[in-house]
């Protein structure tokens, strides 16, 4: 138990720390253009957000970017409170999930659509020493294919969870 404790902290302490938005302050390769409000596609989003991205990024997301995550046990061990104090401050700055969609942080909403697609499409998230310690935060491959496609704008409007076309109203 000692040598697991001392292995957490050391992974938390010397891994390098991936960023949501891998090329801040540049370009990304694949640019996403979030949706007018109002429009059919910006409606879309709303939804499929709400039905199918949503239930992923609690599960997976919101306890470093969002105010309502959950301490892991190792939080109260000295020099992990700090560090993870820092990565959860940093997270949300980038993106904050706590509001939902639309989401809140640094940039537009495209920016945290094309950052949220670049993390699904090269499995950056969650960052490598998070995932050390939370083997169940990973991403599924269909999980990654829900986000890259959803920030993409192409689920379909009334997308139901399990895939299948949602009942038209």
């Amino acid at each position: 138990m000692k040598h697991t404790v001392w292995a957490i902290v050391a992974a938390i302490t010397l891994l390098p720390h991936s960023r949501l938005f891998a090329h801040e302050g540049g370009k990304h390769e694949h640019e996403i253009k979030e949706p007018a409000k109002g429009t059919r596609a910006y409606t879309a989003m709303k939804k499929n957000y709400s039905s199918m991205v949503a239930p992923i990024l609690i599960n997976k997301c919101m306890d470093c970017h969002s105010s309502s995550g959950h301490f892991p046990w190792y939080y109260n061990l000295p020099l992990a409170k700090s560090l993870i104090d820092r990565d959860i401050r940093n997270a949300r700055r980038l993106l904050d999930l706590t509001n939902g969609f639309p989401f809140s942080g640094l940039g537009t909403l495209s920016d945290h659509l094309t950052g949220l697609h670049t993390v699904a499409t090269d499995n950056s998230m969650p960052p490598l020493q998070y995932k050390l310690a939370h083997w169940s935060s990973r991403l599924t491959q269909a999980e990654r294919e829900i986000i890259i496609a959803w920030t993409a704008g192409k689920l379909p409007p009334a997308a139901a969870p399990n895939g299948s076309p949602g009942k038209k109203k």
